[in-house]
C-alpha cells in the first residue's frame, strides 16, 4: 500500500531502522475504521512514539475531534491538513479514504500494531541516548558519575512509567518562584466551604488530600459540596464513583445546587419523587444549571490505579476539547479501589492504592482527593471525634497525603444518646436538647497534616436536607435553619 512518508531525519541507521511509518499507517487506518478504539490507543500511544511527524500530527488531531464527540474520517481530517505539503505529497487523503476497505478490524492485530509502536519507539530513545553517552565518554571533561547519570537515563526508558522526571538547579527552581510571583497558585479552592479555605490554602495539583469520616458524617456532601464549588469558577472536576450511581449523587447535588440559586428542593423529595408542581419547577431549573458546570461522573465499581489513569486521560481529553482544564479528581471512596493483585491483606492493599494515587496525582497533575474510612475506635473515646490513628487500615495513608481532612458532625453521637425512656420535661431530657441544640447543623473540619496550609480546625454547616456541606461564613437561616 502507498502513502508511508519517509521517517523524520533521524541522527543514524541504527534508528532509522527502528522505524515503522507503514506500521504507523496501519494504526491510523484501524482507528479511522472504529472509531471506538481511538481512546484505547491514546491511553497507550503517544504522539512522540510515531517516527513521522505527520503520521504524529494526524493521530493528535484524531485525538482531538474524539474527544469533541465527533466523527473522524478522512474527509473530516482533509480541512486540517490541506495546506500541509506532507498531507499532499503522502498523497494522505486518498490514502485515508480507503481505511473501510483496507483495514482488517482485529482487535488482536491493532493490539499488535500499539506495541510495536511502543516499542520501537522506546528502543529508539534507549539508541538515542545511549549513543549521546557513548560521545560524552570520548569526551574527558564529563565526570564518570554524569556519565553513569546519561547511562541511567538512558535505559530508564525501558520501564517509564510514561512521564519523564523533571529536574532543575535550586536557583533555576528559585527563580520561577520570582517569575510566578503575583499569579494565581495553580490549584482549587472550594469557594463554598471558605472556613476551611482558610486553614488548608490553595489545593495545589500534584497534591493528595484524603478526606475521612466515619458513617454518617457526610464525605459525599462534603466531597459533592466542594466540587460544585470548584466548578463555579470554571475548573474541571472529576468524580469517581464506587459506591453510588451517577443518579443518586445527582438527586444530592440537585438538592445542594439548588440552594445557590434560591431555589431550595430538599434531598428527601426528590428522592422520594414527592416534589409539587412548583419544586419540580426548582429541580429542573436547578439541573439546568448544573449541566453547564464542568463536572463528570464515572460510575465505576472496583477501580484500580492503572484504570483510574486511563480514564483521568480520557476525560481530560473530553475537557480540553470544550477548553476545560480537570484540576481537580474525587475518590468516593479509598477502601472500595481493587488492588494490583488478589490475596494482599488489608493494610498491604491501602498502601499500595495510597502510594498509587500519590503517584498519579502527581504525573496527571490534579489535586486527588480521596474519601476514607475511619476506624471505630472514635466510638470507644467520649469526645468521639476523630484523630489521625483512626484512618482504616491507614498503611501510607498518612505519610502519602498532602492534606487530610477529618469530618466530625457531634450531632449525630449526640441524637444517638437520646434518653426516649425519660419524659419530655424531666431534667435528663432537657439536658439532652441543650446539648443538642448547641452542636445542630454544625461540622468539624479537623485538619492535622497540611503541606501548604496550616493545620488546626474550622467549623461549617451541614444541611442534610439539602446535602450540602458549607463554610461557617454561611447564615443557617437562608438554608431554612435547624430543629430539634
Amino acid at each position: 500500500m502507498g502513502g508511508a512518508l519517509p521517517i523524520e531525519p533521524l541522527a543514524t541507521s541504527a534508528i532509522r531502522a527502528l522505524c515503522n511509518p507503514e506500521a504507523e499507517l496501519y494504526l491510523i487506518e484501524e482507528l479511522i475504521a472504529d472509531n471506538k478504539l481511538i481512546e484505547q490507543a491514546a491511553d497507550e500511544v503517544r504522539a512522540v512514539d510515531f517516527s513521522a511527524a505527520l503520521h504524529a500530527r494526524i493521530f493528535t488531531r484524531m485525538i482531538a475531534e474524539h474527544a469533541s464527540g465527533r466523527r473522524v474520517e478522512a474527509i473530516t481530517l482533509e480541512p486540517f491538513f490541506r495546506e500541509d505539503e506532507d498531507w499532499i505529497s503522502g498523497k494522505m487523503f486518498g490514502r485515508l479514504s480507503g481505511a473501510d476497505i483496507n483495514a482488517s478490524r482485529d482487535r488482536s492485530r491493532i493490539r499488535g500494531y500499539v506495541d510495536h509502536l511502543v516499542e520501537l519507539s522506546k528502543r529508539r530513545r534507549l539508541v538515542a541516548g545511549l549513543q549521546d553517552a557513548i560521545a560524552s565518554a570520548r569526551t574527558i571533561e564529563v565526570p564518570l558519575l554524569e556519565l553513569a547519570t546519561h547511562i541511567d537515563e538512558a535505559v530508564a526508558v525501558i520501564t517509564e512509567a510514561e512521564q519523564t522526571e523533571e529536574h532543575g538547579t535550586l536557583g533555576e527552581y528559585a527563580a520561577q518562584v520570582i517569575a510566578d510571583w503575583g499569579k494565581p497558585i495553580h490549584g482549587v479552592r472550594s469557594g463554598l466551604i471558605k472556613s476551611l479555605d482558610d486553614v488548608t490554602g490553595t489545593l495545589e495539583t500534584s497534591d493528595t488530600v484524603v478526606v475521612a469520616g466515619g458513617t454518617g458524617m457526610g464525605k459525599t456532601a462534603f466531597a459533592s459540596s466542594y466540587a460544585i464549588g470548584v466548578a463555579q469558577v470554571g475548573q474541571g472536576v472529576l468524580m469517581i464513583s464506587q459506591e453510588m450511581t451517577g443518579v443518586q449523587l445527582a438527586r444530592r447535588a440537585i438538592a445542594d445546587a439548588s440552594t445557590l440559586i434560591g431555589q431550595a428542593v430538599d434531598h428527601r423529595g426528590i428522592r422520594n419523587q414527592s416534589l409539587d408542581g412548583e419544586h419540580m419547577m426548582r429541580m429542573t431549573r436547578t439541573a439546568e444549571k448544573l449541566s453547564e458546570l464542568p463536572i463528570e461522573v464515572v460510575p465505576a465499581a472496583g477501580m484500580t490505579v492503572d484504570k483510574l489513569r486511563r480514564v483521568i486521560r480520557r476525560q481530560r481529553r473530553r475537557f480540553q476539547a470544550k477548553g476545560t482544564e480537570l484540576m481537580l479528581v474525587v475518590v468516593d471512596y479509598l477502601q472500595l479501589m481493587q488492588p494490583s493483585r488478589a490475596g494482599m491483606s488489608a493494610y498491604e492493599s491501602a498502601t499500595e492504592i495510597s502510594k498509587g494515587l500519590k503517584l498519579l496525582a502527581g504525573s496527571e497533575n490534579v489535586v486527588m482527593m480521596a474519601l476514607s474510612q475511619l476506624n471505630r475506635n472514635m466510638h470507644k473515646r467520649a469526645s468521639h471525634k476523630p484523630e489521625l490513628a483512626d484512618l482504616r487500615d491507614s498503611g501510607q495513608i498518612e505519610q502519602d497525603a498532602s492534606t487530610i481532612i477529618l469530618l466530625h458532625r457531634e450531632e449525630q453521637f449526640v441524637r444517638n444518646e437520646e434518653p426516649k425512656t425519660k419524659p419530655r420535661d424531666s431534667l435528663e431530657y432537657t439536658d439532652w436538647e441543650t446539648q443538642l441544640r448547641a452542636c445542630l447543623g454544625r461540622i468539624e473540619f479537623i485538619v492535622p497534616k497540611s503541606r501548604h496550609g496550616t493545620t488546626g480546625k474550622a467549623l461549617g454547616w451541614f444541611f442534610g436536607k439539602y446535602q450540602a456541606v458549607r463554610g461557617n461564613e454561611h447564615d443557617p437561616s437562608d438554608y431554612g435553619g435547624f430543629y430539634v
